[in-house]
């Protein structure tokens, strides 16, 4: 991982841990199996739906698998490839929102505010 020193740091996101928090955390077979899978799936597929498919497909710790591999492929092949059928029934009124739905870019807006 680049930009591991003396802390895994999240790049401005308030997240540290040692490093040997992180190696203690990391260093089970059940996790190393869950995070060969999520680095393998998108490797070998073509598309993000492609690569969640593919890791829920290997079996295991699939929910945690997937969801690893859908983060992965986000970074890959962008927001814009996750399918729009997944993402469509999140649409749904936010409590205190007036009712407001939000929206893929809203959310992205949100987060990004959230973490700056």
């Amino acid at each position: 991982m680049a930009g591991l020193g003396t802390t895994a740091s999240g790049g401005g996101t308030g997240l540290t841990a040692p490093v040997t928090q992180v190696a203690r955390a990391t260093d089970s077979p059940r996790m190393r199996r869950a995070l060969g899978s999520a680095v393998w799936a998108p490797r070998t597929t073509s598309s993000h739906e492609g690569a969640v498919r593919a890791a829920i497909d290997l079996g295991g710790d699939t929910d945690t698998v997937a969801a690893v591999t859908g983060g992965l492929a986000g970074a890959v092949h962008g927001i814009g490839a996750v399918p729009e059928r997944w993402t469509e029934p999140l649409r749904v009124p936010l409590p205190g929102f007036g009712g407001r739905v939000p929206r893929t870019a809203d959310l992205a807006r949100l987060t990004g505010r959230l973490s700056a």
